[in-house]
């Protein structure tokens, strides 16, 4: 494990800035870290899983989950130590730093019907 858990919080929080996503700063990043020989990793690498947990809207002050939109899960390249896709229940996107050091999206991986 390359990367600890605030560095990968601090990535997923600059792809969701990046790419302009929906999320409510003030709930927490939920990680996992995925081990490459993990029977369900199908990136066969290791890697990491994140994004904003809305699970438990009262611990963040609302009475209800006042949903930001689409949820948002985030990939990230544990020796590259970069995010590589998005991932929502509209379709996944593989994605990149830019020259300027900023996430775009490269191409649409598939999308959900």
């Amino acid at each position: 494990m390359n990367l600890t858990k605030e560095q990968v919080k601090q990535i997923i929080a600059q792809v969701h800035k990046d790419l302009n996503l929906e999320h409510d700063n003030k709930y927490p990043i939920l990680t996992n870290f995925i081990h490459k020989n993990d029977e369900y990793n199908d990136w066969k690498f290791d890697y990491w899983g994140g994004g904003y947990d809305y699970s438990d809207p009262e611990a963040v002050g609302d009475e209800w989950l006042r949903s930001p939109g689409s949820e948002w899960l985030i990939t990230i390249d544990d020796a590259k130590g970069e995010a590589i896709a998005i991932h929502s229940y509209t379709g996944h996107y593989e994605i990149a730093l830019n020259k300027e050091g900023k996430y775009e999206i490269v191409k649409q991986m598939y999308r959900n019907k």
